[in-house]
């Protein structure tokens, strides 16, 4: 009978699975545990992720249910109450410039101690295991059997007194088997219902958090520019809206004549977001783990966010995707319409390139209040 290896359960940040456990759960399926039977345990839907599974357990509804602020590869006040969630803010140093910090959100009695309810799932799965299966679960510490370095969460002290108590282990992407995210047939056909064959598409990622990091956040009423000016730009174009209904505006209904790709089954709600995002001309949004996937897509992505995690986006981007990072979170549904165009219109070079000033795309006079612009940014 052959080996079992178990890969789950996974229950962090929708970006962490992306960047830093899906490619290594990979990697070894191919390699170490190729003739192994393989069991990933994540959330609903994200089977696509890991194509050489041969079984995927879903996350039971008791566990999806659970108030969770998802954190690297663990959650936010995982054990005494830490780590906090946490918001960056901007303050002025010496009157000048302004730096930015993090500043702690506290349960307040709203979000549980996380550890036990993971320990807990972790258990169930571990009860259909046969007694021989070899776990690597990703909020443990795990020595990862091909390239000898250590991969998930280490806690420093049985009772953290502070954030830095939890040190995150992750491997590089030389470690992980990264691919272009390809959706299954499933969301392909479900796709397809919704458009015109040839028909393009441009895809909205509205991303809304409560806790993780809401300082990411823009405004709804300009997502809903962005969504009116994208319309009358292209109007041969579909705008798809992807998101989780927990993790992103619209998930009460998307505005008219956009496909919605947030209300949906679960059950293949990323799977069709993948076929969206195969097919996009164009992917928009703030920072969130949905762009990152957009750009593991392989789709022409266009991202709006904070001057100091510009270079997170161009690092991460690994298999370089066209990129364009418009480094000013206050951005105007105007100016990232304006982008959008000139990305789909392919007039903008060289999208993918971290030296290339966007504010350029504006002309000379914007360049020059961008500069300005971004002495005061973050």
């Amino acid at each position: 009978m052959a080996k079992t290896v178990f890969f789950g359960p996974f229950i962090g940040e929708f970006g962490w699975e992306i960047l830093w456990w899906h490619g290594w759960v990979k990697e070894l399926s191919r390699t170490v545990y190729r003739d192994a039977r393989k069991i990933v345990a994540s959330f609903p839907g994200r089977s696509p992720f890991y194509p050489d599974a041969d079984e995927f357990w879903e996350h039971p509804e008791w566990f999806c249910t659970t108030p969770l602020s998802q954190r690297a590869y663990f959650t936010d006040f995982w054990r005494n109450g830490l780590p906090l969630g946490n918001i960056a803010r901007k303050r002025f140093k010496y009157f000048i410039r302004p730096v930015q910090e993090s500043v702690s959100i506290k349960s307040d009695g709203k979000w549980p101690e996380v550890e036990t309810v993971a320990l807990k799932l972790f258990q169930e799965y571990r009860k259909r295991l046969p007694a021989d299966a070899e776990c690597f679960v990703p909020f443990g510490m795990n020595q990862c059997p091909r390239f000898n370095i250590p991969i998930g969460l280490k806690v420093l002290q049985q009772t953290p007194q502070h954030d830095r108590d939890f040190v995150i282990y992750h491997p590089e992407f030389e470690h992980q088997r990264i691919e272009r995210l390809q959706p299954t047939p499933r969301g392909i056909d479900f796709l397809a219902k919704q458009l015109a064959p040839g028909e393009p598409l441009i895809c909205v990622l509205p991303r809304v958090r409560a806790v993780r990091r809401p300082d990411k956040n823009w405004p709804k009423e300009r997502y809903d520019e962005l969504i009116h000016r994208l319309q009358q730009d292209h109007p041969h174009s579909r705008v798809a809206i992807l998101g989780d209904p927990r993790g992103a505006y619209y998930a009460n209904g998307v505005p008219s004549g956009c496909i919605d790709l947030v209300n949906i089954d679960r059950a293949v709600r990323l799977d069709a977001q993948l076929a969206a995002l195969n097919r996009a001309q164009l992917a928009v949004g703030g920072m969130s783990g949905g762009m990152v996937m957009a750009l593991f897509s392989g789709c022409p992505s266009l991202v709006f966010g904070f001057l100091n995690e510009q270079h997170l986006y161009y690092r991460d981007n690994y298999l370089k995707t066209p990129l364009v990072y418009y480094p000013f979170m206050n951005a105007s549904s105007k100016e990232i319409s304006r982008l959008a165009r000139g990305m789909i219109e392919q007039q903008i070079p060289p999208a993918g390139n971290e030296i290339w000033d966007p504010t350029q795309y504006f002309g000379i006079w914007a360049m020059a209040c961008g500069r300005v612009r971004r002495y005061f940014s973050v």
